[in-house]
């Protein structure tokens, strides 16, 4: 799946598209090696830890500063 977000990003997106992978279990821990994967190949997750205690909106915060940053 990493590989098809990768050329999704790259056939739809701009130079400044991110991919993003968003789960709902706790990617560290249930699927470690998919994990760092991802952040090698620059995939952003939002996972588990991520939707819990209302963080989602946090997170979804960084990741506009860290795109703009980039732009």
């Amino acid at each position: 799946m990493l590989n098809e977000i990768e050329v999704m990003t790259e056939r739809f997106g701009t130079r400044y598209a991110t991919p993003v992978l968003a789960t709902v279990c706790d990617m560290k821990k249930e699927a470690a090696s998919a994990y760092y994967r991802a952040e090698q190949m620059g995939v952003e997750l939002i996972d588990l830890n991520d939707l819990e205690k209302d963080k989602l909106m946090a997170r979804l915060c960084t990741l506009r500063k860290k795109w703009d940053r980039d732009a």
